[in-house]
Order: structure tokens, then sequence, then C-alpha cells
């Protein structure tokens, strides 16, 4: 019987405390823009060191959802910067590269902006979607 008691009471206390302690949320606290600054370095460093490149692996697929239809798109690399639509013996495309961003031009009747690690858009006829690519290569193991 007193342990039932005792455990009532300082359940009871338990709540009380809870209900009484201040209100302190991550929003009321604000974060030192050094330490936002220094995360998104380090992760952006990290991102780049082990993100795949486009056209690192060879051919790519492209998944993009443009005016709310689903698009697949594939690309090869051809020979001497020229990329290729389909297969190696598709129509031909120009490939750049545009800082961090690999631009893939007269394909599809799109541009493609392809960033490190399967981000990107694709652009046609002054519309941007949102793109996520792969590599078409088949790994096996560990990477």
């Amino acid at each position: 019987m007193r342990a039932a008691t005792f455990g009532i009471f300082f359940g009871a206390l338990a709540l009380s405390a809870c209900a009484t302690a201040p209100n302190v949320s991550r929003d009321t606290q604000p974060v030192p823009s050094r330490w936002v600054e220094g995360a998104t370095r380090v992760y952006s460093a990290f991102d780049n060191r082990w993100a795949e490149t486009p056209f690192e692996h060879g051919a790519m697929s492209i998944v993009a959802a443009e005016r709310g239809d689903l698009r697949t798109f594939r690309i090869v690399p051809c020979h001497d910067g020229i990329v290729c639509s389909n297969t190696a013996r598709g129509r031909h495309g120009r490939i750049e590269t545009q800082g961090d961003v690999t631009v893939v031009s007269g394909l599809f009747g799109r541009t493609f902006y392809l960033e490190r690690g399967g981000d990107g858009r694709v652009e046609r006829r002054g519309h941007s979607a949102p793109l996520a690519w792969d590599s078409d290569v088949v790994r096996v193991g560990g990477e």
C-alpha cells in the first residue's frame, strides 16, 4: 500500500513538473549563423566527395515530372563530348560543363541541367521541372 501511494505521489509530482516547465522550442533559440555556414560547407564537401557525377559510369536514366506527367529519358555518351538519345546510334546532342552542372542540349527537345548526386532540372519551351538521374550500370558489391 505504501509503495502504491509513493508511486502515485511521485507520478503526480513528475506530471506537474512537466506542466510548469517553460516552453522552449528550437525556433526560439536561434542557431549561430557560423554553425549553419560551417555545417553547409562540411555537407557540401562530403556530398561532392562521394556524389556520382553525370556520365561517370556511362549511360544514364532520367526521370522528370513535366506538367503532371512522368517522363523518362535515356542518354548515352557516344564519343568526343557528344551524347546520344537511348542508344549509341541515336540522335546526337551536345554536352558541356558549367561549373558543377553538366548541361545536355539537343536531345528530346529539352535541355537537361544535371548536378552531382542525381539531381537537376529539365527545361522545355520556357518551363522548368525537377529531375532525378542515375547511371544505368549495374554495380555489384561495395562501392
